[in-house]
């Protein structure tokens, strides 16, 4: 990667809180259930929470995983992008070009890929932050919006209501995009270009 090895741990212990939060509270917004305790168990024992919870202590334990079982990971998370942008594509087919672009899709695009990252870059440097790390949560920050909202929505036929489902849709496309000129410009002030 651009930053390493120790870059890319920063990068990992950067998404632990969006991977929980996400296949935690996020996975709420896509689970149906009578009552509150029937929902957790669901959120629990869903094979995402598993996987993070099983990971959590790989990492602490250091148990290394026999090869074949490593290799079959691997192979599987290198599809799920594949799988994620395929659905993304297919759906984004049946959208008429010209409903792509809206207010909505450039103000959400605006804020998840200069804003929140000037914000980030602002709090490191107020903080005196490593620069290697901040320059990790800065581009991190800068990243188009996960993908994984979109198969979730499909998967589970949860859709936000009125106007944000095709607001998703179409930013995934502004986001990804606009990321290929708006990451230079991210990427300066942290010291990639340099």
């Amino acid at each position: 990667g651009i930053f390493g090895d120790l870059g890319i741990m920063y990068a990992a212990v950067y998404t632990i809180p969006t991977r929980i939060f996400m296949w935690s509270v996020g996975l709420t917004y896509f689970t149906e259930a009578p009552t509150k305790k029937e929902l957790v168990k669901k959120v629990l024992t869903h094979p995402c929470i598993i996987a993070i919870f099983t990971g959590m202590v790989l990492l602490i334990s250091q148990f290394q995983l026999p090869g074949f079982v490593n290799q079959t990971v691997r192979t599987i998370a290198g599809a799920n992008t594949f799988c994620a942008m395929l659905l993304i594509g297919c759906t984004l087919a049946e959208v008429p070009f010209k409903e792509v672009f809206s207010k909505e899709v450039y103000y959400y695009t605006f804020i998840r890929l200069f804003l929140i990252p000037v914000i980030v870059l602002a709090g490191c440097r107020l903080f005196r932050i490593d620069s290697l790390i901040t320059a990790v949560c800065v581009i991190l920050s800068a990243m188009p919006a996960a993908s994984t909202s979109s198969p979730c929505g499909q998967i589970w036929k949860r859709r936000p209501p009125g106007n944000e489902d095709r607001c998703l849709f179409h930013g995934r496309l502004i986001d990804h995009t606009s990321d290929l000129v708006l990451f230079p410009a991210v990427g300066d002030p942290v010291g990639l270009s340099r």
